[in-house]
């Protein structure tokens, strides 16, 4: 949850009447802002003579009760009554994430991109990435190199952009971990670059070969296709629903 906390110190003469109603009034903002889960009051305070807890839901919610006229209204009539007044803000439950109304998001898929799929995938592209790369200038594939010469670039390319890829996961999984305000952003991108890469390694290998595109468009690239779109659009959608907790 996302916490604004207001200290009061009343001035002199500030009457317990004009006290009750300042908390009644933070205390209907509930009913009156979208996303504010609930107002608490603790009148035990050591340097201060009550604390004002406003529990939201997301940071967006937090940023919002700075333009809603109620808020500032009531923030308005406790700088009146204030001899000193702190506004502090804090974060809790970092690793869970919550909707409009507080209902918590689960954070499984996210847990399992930071824990083992981005790993898994930069160790593996890399080592994709350097073994073709040494294929290149192997000799493995020179007759075929000979006969179509533009595929010897298309495959360096091709195994630099792993690398490059590989390299982007590192950073992507780092960034989710930090709950980075770039992450939902990088990670979209990250699996539309493996799309992008694909498509790219099939019209170039389609016009360098001359051969059927049907030939080129094997089971195995359409199913690298298919799932790559899926996961580009699957994570757009999960961490838009998790944007509030990329804040960093």
């Amino acid at each position: 949850m996302f916490h604004r906390t207001i200290y009061i110190k009343y001035k002199q003469g500030v009457t317990q009447a004009e006290a009750t109603e300042l908390l009644r009034a933070f205390q209907s903002l509930p009913q009156q802002m979208e996303g504010l889960i609930s107002v608490s009051v603790n009148l035990a305070e050591t340097l201060y003579d009550a604390s004002i807890d406003l529990c939201f839901a997301t940071e967006q919610a937090r940023r919002a009760c700075d333009f809603s006229d109620a808020c500032r209204d009531a923030l308005a009539r406790a700088r009146e009554l204030s001899e000193q007044m702190e506004s502090r803000e804090s974060v809790d439950d970092q690793g869970v994430a919550y909707d409009a109304y507080g209902a918590a998001l689960p954070m499984k898929w996210h847990k399992f991109l930071i824990y083992f799929a981005l790993w898994a995938g930069a160790i593996l592209n890399g080592i994709s990435g350097i073994s073709t790369l040494f294929s290149c200038f192997g000799g493995e594939y020179a007759a075929v190199y000979d006969a179509y010469p533009a595929l010897l670039g298309l495959d360096i390319f091709s195994s630099l952009c792993l690398i490059g890829i590989s390299v982007f996961q590192f950073i992507t999984r780092n960034a989710l971990a930090r709950f980075s305000r770039k992450a939902p952003q990088m990670v979209v991108w990250l699996y539309a670059s493996t799309v992008i890469l694909s498509v790219l390694q099939v019209v170039a290998v389609w016009l360098v070969s001359g051969v059927g595109l049907s030939y080129v468009m094997t089971p195995d690239m359409w199913l690298i296709l298919i799932e790559g779109a899926l996961m580009t659009w699957a994570n757009q959608v999960y961490y838009r629903k998790r944007a509030a907790m990329f804040v960093n």
